[in-house]
């Protein structure tokens, strides 16, 4: 077997540790199905919602986000996401359209 380059190596490791880019979620949703406005920003490496920002990591695969919490109240949780069309996209929390 061949051994891994050094560009294969960190590729490797980068991937295993996750990614700090929301890719597709990247913006503002809000929940369109629910009693409470809830609103969702997905940036680089982290969320805000009702004021509180919270470090995230993503992790995609088809159209399917994995949202892992590292810091604040959703510490160690995880939230799926799937992309239902451009501007949609639901989870155990309910359907969200993009607003920004």
């Amino acid at each position: 077997m061949k051994p891994l380059t050094l560009s294969q190596t960190l590729l490797f490791i980068a991937f295993l540790s996750g990614c700090s880019s929301p890719g597709y979620l990247e913006g503002t949703w809000q929940a369109s199905n629910t009693s409470i406005p809830l609103v969702i920003t997905f940036r680089q490496g982290e969320t805000e919602s009702m004021g509180i920002i919270e470090k995230v990591d993503y992790e995609q695969s088809g159209d399917s986000i994995l949202v892992h919490y590292k810091s604040g109240m959703m510490k160690g949780t995880s939230f799926r996401f799937l992309v239902v069309d451009r501007n949609t996209i639901k989870s155990q929390l309910g359907t969200f359209k993009r607003i920004d």
